[in-house]
């Protein structure tokens, strides 16, 4: 999910949330999809922002 997303749910924005709710269920469908994914991602570090850099990136500090 994009940054400026999670930014946006995590403000409760009710554009984003009406956006988000147009998506319905998404996700692998089937183990075929969640292999394929998993290949995908396989070695690519995942960061989960904390409040702390959340926070960060709302001030524009470092920009």
């Amino acid at each position: 999910m994009d940054t400026n997303v999670m930014i946006a749910v995590w403000q409760k924005k009710p554009a984003i949330t009406q956006w988000l709710n147009t998506l319905g269920n998404v996700g692998c469908r089937n183990k075929q999809e969640l292999a394929e994914l998993q290949q995908l991602i396989r070695g690519r570090r995942i960061y989960w922002p904390t409040v702390d850099d959340w926070v960060v990136s709302l001030n524009g500090v470092g920009v």
